[in-house]
């Protein structure tokens, strides 16, 4: 393909043609000759979220859409639409343009949403293609401030680390069923298919939750800390509680990761006054949720270890990116 403004043949039959999925909110969508889409606010509050990637396998394609929508979520937003923006190299295939385009538009699908428009180009100055999705959504909530206050339960759900370990776990898949048993390595990348948070994050706010914050990059210690940082609140965690898979115990020893600072979407952090009824409504939805500490009145975060006290600091680099260091 030449560098430059797709042409309006491949717009047409590579881009908008493959775009299925519709939303009633939207009243006006993507085509050639709009710049511009506008969604009905209905009178609600519109949230948005947007995630930029390099795309190097389509599965990560996947998992960036549902962090989108997972973000939205954490502002008790219900997702609604997404705006596109590609940048394509020159060397690659139009097929892989429609690749792309097809499958942001199956998920919109699943999540009942639409692509509303965006923009396309090529460029000689990227090798693989980076797509950047704007996601919108409205949040209905009449007096929302989300901030968590001192003295409130601190409830993580699901377990942590689930993408990463779902990641590594097939990357070096040979590696890891050489020492773990093969069933063991299997249902750890399978992990993958449990990274959408967007259904408790919703439920929780339903519930009273005052915040909800996604654990992501930097494993939870990172989210905790962002948490508290937020709320201007401090924190008590006891490490004990925090829910973590043998899967990913094993997994990480193997490997020499640590959980707690290991991608951790699929994974997210609510304050409450009620967290343990919050739990008990979650494990009737099939989600585990648990209390696992309490924000306080000062300015310490801290994981407490029985007599060990670990005071946490702004995220360093995830061990997702430190390939070296895991082969």
């Amino acid at each position: 393909m030449r560098q430059g403004k797709i042409s309006q043949a491949v717009l047409d039959r590579s881009v908008l043609r493959v775009i299925k999925s519709t939303n009633p909110c939207i009243e006006l969508g993507s085509g050639i000759g709009r710049d511009a889409s506008v969604i009905m606010p209905h009178g609600k509050r519109q949230v948005f979220s947007t995630r930029s990637i390099s795309v190097n396998s389509i599965k990560q394609l996947e998992n960036e859409f549902v962090h989108m929508v997972n973000h939205i979520a954490c502002a008790a937003g219900v997702a609604q639409a997404v705006m596109l923006s590609i940048v394509f190299p020159c060397e690659a295939d139009e097929k892989l343009l429609k690749e792309i385009v097809k499958t942001i538009d199956q998920k919109c699908a699943v999540y009942n949403m639409q692509i509303m428009g965006g923009h396309t180009t090529v460029s000689k100055d990227v090798n693989v293609p980076v797509v950047t999705m704007t996601g919108t959504g409205f949040n209905d909530i009449i007096d929302f401030v989300p901030n968590a206050k001192p003295n409130q339960d601190i409830v993580i759900t699901k377990w942590i680390a689930l993408e990463g370990t779902s990641i590594v776990a097939e990357k070096y898949n040979e590696k890891l069923k050489k020492t773990l048993p093969n069933y063991l390595v299997d249902e750890a990348v399978r992990f993958g298919d449990y990274i959408d948070s967007s259904t408790e994050s919703l439920e929780a706010y339903q519930l009273g939750a005052s915040v909800v914050h996604d654990a992501a990059e930097g494993g939870i210690f990172a989210a905790l800390w962002e948490f508290a940082y937020a709320s201007g609140v401090g924190i008590e965690v006891d490490i004990k509680k925090i829910p973590v898979k043998q899967e990913t115990v094993e997994v990480c020893e193997c490997l020499h990761i640590n959980p707690y600072e290991f991608l951790s979407t699929g994974s997210v952090i609510i304050a409450a006054d009620n967290g343990e009824a919050i739990c008990r409504q979650l494990a009737l939805k099939n989600i585990n949720a648990v209390v696992v500490g309490r924000t306080t009145d000062s300015n310490d975060r801290v994981i407490v270890n029985e007599d060990e006290v670990r005071h946490l600091t702004p995220a360093c680099q995830d061990y997702i990116y430190n390939d070296n260091e895991l082969k």
